[in-house]
């Protein structure tokens, strides 16, 4: 759920004669150029399109028809919510505790260990593919500086502190009561095996008392992690753990995402489902700004483009 899904922008530059396309996120002027455009009402009915029915493209379809644009999301799933939705299937968790990032200092250390663990998180074959991962695996060993990391975890940290009241409005819009059914709040355990893990994890546990204001967390014996979960293993939690009372998940995301969408709809949205977006490009006649190229030969023409499609926004 809030997984800080990066989306793509495109729309006019000011004087309305070129085609800029922005990647939100990479900087902070375009940031909140794209921040006025996306959060002003409009008067002369703009057009826009979503590229991508998960959780990131219906609460920013809705954004959009809340302050006055109309909108047309496209997705290639068969249904929005459905199970070829990638949203359908993830854990569907508000984790207002997550800005420690997996880059830091100690992973080198780590890394023999967990190149040898089949069974591990870094477990890597041999393959032709290895040669292709070098650029990454750099990018992520210098991002394993202290002060990368922490640089991360504020950044990361900054955009949590927001996560939960954008969803609210999100939800208000729907009119989804997310305390009947659908929100289940009983906290979250980071569990720690031994000791000495509970040592190391302290120090994400100071990232995010530094960077996540008023977030409640605190730190349990065994004990006390057994008597919350008594079904545990007493050996997963021979560290105790590290407890965020106020973490939340929801119980069916994809049925949320069904109640999202019907509500877009209800509003006025147009969703085309199965329906790929092969290319985009600028558009320059009756005034538009883009055109979505999908894969029946046909296209939707609009002022502003957001792909919000995950893995599948690279090559577009």
């Amino acid at each position: 759920m809030t997984s800080l899904q990066t989306f793509y922008y495109f729309s006019r530059n000011t004087a309305g004669s070129r085609f800029r396309h922005v990647l939100c996120g990479s900087s902070p002027s375009f940031r909140s150029r794209i921040f006025r455009t996306l959060t002003t009402s409009q008067t002369d009915d703009r057009h826009s399109i979503i590229v991508g029915g998960g959780f990131v493209g219906l609460s920013s379809a809705l954004h959009l028809q809340r302050i006055g644009r109309r909108v047309t999301l496209i997705d290639s799933s068969p249904e929005i919510g459905g199970t070829a939705s990638c949203s359908y299937g993830n854990a569907g968790t508000m984790a207002m505790y997550a800005n420690v990032p997996v880059n830091s200092p100690s992973i080198f250390g780590k890394l023999p260990n967990l190149l040898l663990d089949e069974c591990g998180p870094l477990s890597i074959k041999p393959s032709w593919h290895l040669p292709k991962m070098i650029p990454w695996a750099t990018l992520f060993a210098w991002n394993c500086r202290p002060s990368a990391v922490e640089h991360t975890a504020a950044s990361l940290g900054a955009l949590l502190l927001c996560a939960e009241s954008g969803w609210e409005s999100v939800w208000k819009q729907a009119g989804i009561d997310m305390n009947t059914t659908t929100r289940v709040k009983e906290g979250y355990l980071i569990l720690q095996r031994t000791e000495s893990d509970m040592q190391n994890s302290r120090v994400g546990a100071d990232l995010r008392k530094r960077f996540i204001p008023n977030l409640r967390m605190r730190a349990l014996t065994r004990d006390e992690v057994l008597e919350l979960e008594p079904n545990l293993d007493p050996k997963s939690c021979e560290g105790g753990a590290w407890f965020f009372p106020e973490a939340w998940y929801l119980k069916d995301p994809g049925a949320l995402m069904k109640n999202l969408a019907s509500s877009f709809k209800t509003q006025g949205g147009t969703i085309k489902n199965r329906k790929a977006v092969t290319d985009i490009q600028e558009d320059n006649t009756n005034g538009t700004t883009v055109r979505a190229l999908l894969d029946d030969d046909t296209h939707v023409s609009a002022d502003e483009i957001v792909i919000a499609a995950g893995a599948h926004s690279a090559h577009l």
